[in-house]
């Protein structure tokens, strides 16, 4: 995976593999099923856990422009107003 994300056309942020990934996901998911235990529930085949982002989160204001390109996914672009 390689994502980059452009405000107004410029690129203001970018990642290029799972090693530019934040977070340790082994203890992540592991933190996770402890915590869904003690609260009588548990992870399951089939379940999806979002543990972290591609990159790091960005300011946005009213009236920007956002464009995030993930390949080989595609790409979203947003209007803030």
């Amino acid at each position: 995976l390689e994502a980059r994300v452009f405000r107004g056309g410029e690129k203001i942020a970018g990642a290029s593999g799972p090693a530019d990934f934040p977070g340790e996901t082994v203890v992540i998911l592991q933190a996770l099923a402890e915590a869904l235990e003690a609260n009588g529930e548990a992870l399951r085949a089939g379940d999806v856990v979002i543990t972290g982002s591609l990159v790091p989160p960005v300011k946005v204001g009213s009236g920007q422009v956002m464009r995030a390109e993930i390949s080989p996914l595609g790409e979203i672009e947003v209007r803030f107003q």
